[in-house]
């Protein structure tokens, strides 16, 4: 974990023969600037970028794409899932315009209500709106409770991301004593009920009998976003997953509000097999 070593890169490109095989560096790409640097610092025959791309999708285009701001990549994006169809429901739209223009819609107050969606036509009205309020064709008055109130929420979703690390952590560590694949603990649990095992647990004559079964099998999942017709009163502060599938759900576009999963898993299972 951490930076690549463009060094070693170098030094790799540099004791292969000029025919091939080719190189293609990986990492430290955070602007566009970084590709050029990257190839002229190792000598490679390509780059290959992941994070950042998910942060500027536009990072190999030319020059003319530097006038684009993040509200129209994303709106551009967002009319692309509308003409081609969403197959990934909602959940996916939702992370890649947060994280093409998450930060234009906390100034405008609108992150939540991208978060909260909870259909693509949604997340397209919101993200236009604060390309208005960007444009001055709308004017933006600041909501001081509202800014409360995304703050807070804020707050109880960073709590949750922290704990499901130090559990990821936990449960990593326990592996590592028993001699198990780091991730065989964080890897049981974790697939959500079918529609056909929805129905047999709610046959369950009490609520104890279901909770019993349900952390037999889906300890990782969150019992109450499934059993509870409410849904779960904690939301996207929530530490266990709201993961929907289409055989849990009517709704394939259901938004897992948390984004506990957003974070690269091999960071956690990495960072353990120093420990």
């Amino acid at each position: 974990d951490g930076p690549a070593d463009l060094e070693a890169v170098r030094f790799v490109v540099q004791n292969l023969p000029k025919e091939g095989p080719f190189v293609v560096t990986n990492g430290n790409v955070r602007e566009r600037g970084d590709l050029a640097k990257n190839l002229e610092t190792t000598g490679a025959a390509g780059v290959m970028v992941a994070e950042a791309l998910l942060n500027d999708p536009t990072l190999f285009c030319g020059e003319e794409t530097e006038k684009k701001t993040p509200l129209s990549v994303a709106l551009e994006y967002l009319a692309l899932a509308q003409k081609f169809g969403n197959p990934a429901g909602y959940r996916s739209v939702a992370f890649h315009a947060r994280r093409v223009c998450g930060t234009d819609l906390e100034r405008f107050d609108l992150l939540d209500a991208l978060v909260d969606g909870p259909a693509l036509d949604d997340a397209v009205a919101v993200v236009r709106k604060a390309q208005q309020f960007a444009d001055g064709s709308l004017t933006f008055v600041p909501n001081a409770d509202a800014k409360k109130m995304a703050t807070e929420r804020k707050r109880r979703r960073d709590e949750a991301r922290s704990a499901r690390h130090r559990f990821e952590g936990r449960m990593a560590r326990k592996a590592k004593r028993e001699g198990k694949p780091l991730d065989f603990y964080l890897n049981t649990g974790c697939t959500p009920p079918s529609r056909d095992q929805l129905a047999e647990l709610r046959c369950l004559p009490t609520e104890a009998a279901r909770l019993e079964r349900w952390k037999s099998e889906f300890s990782q999942v969150c019992f109450q976003f499934h059993l509870n017709p409410a849904g779960c009163h904690r939301g996207d502060t929530c530490a266990f997953l709201h993961t929907s599938s289409s055989s849990s759900h009517d709704d394939d576009d259901d938004l897992v509000k948390d984004d506990l999963l957003q974070h690269d898993e091999e960071r956690f299972l990495l960072s353990y097999e120093e420990s």
